[in-house]
């Protein structure tokens, strides 16, 4: 059997089945109502969190949610989630700072979107 290529299948549609779906659209409103290509790695990581049994008091930023944000939270739990790791930290670029101070990183967010001045990083 040859080596398989390209990027792996994403995980079975119900790896997130009985998800709070409204509380997670809330924490990525709130994480990144103004850089919507962090919607979906935000919505992948709480959801990752949820399922994993950390506590999704994590996350500071919530607000209510729009149709965008449901809708990544909807990608999220469709499998979409294989294109990002894991993600330890999510934050802006003053946490990036305040996490650097503190010793949790070093050097360049290995993962950032940006838009319009305002920036999402994080790291594995």
């Amino acid at each position: 059997m040859g080596a398989r290529c390209g990027p792996p299948p994403p995980p079975p549609a119900r790896a997130f089945e009985g998800a709070p779906v409204r509380e997670v659209a809330s924490i990525v409103a709130g994480e990144v109502s103004v850089v919507p290509e962090a919607r979906l790695p935000v919505a992948c990581t709480a959801l990752r969190d949820w399922r994993e049994g950390v506590t999704l008091a994590r996350w500071y930023g919530r607000a209510e949610p729009g149709p965008e944000d449901l809708e990544a939270v909807e990608l999220a739990q469709s499998g979409e989630c294989w294109r990002y790791p894991r993600f330890r930290l999510v934050g802006n670029g003053g946490d990036w700072r305040t996490w650097t101070r503190m010793g949790y990183v070093d050097g360049d967010p290995p993962w950032t979107w940006e838009r319009g001045g305002w920036i999402v990083v994080a790291t594995p």
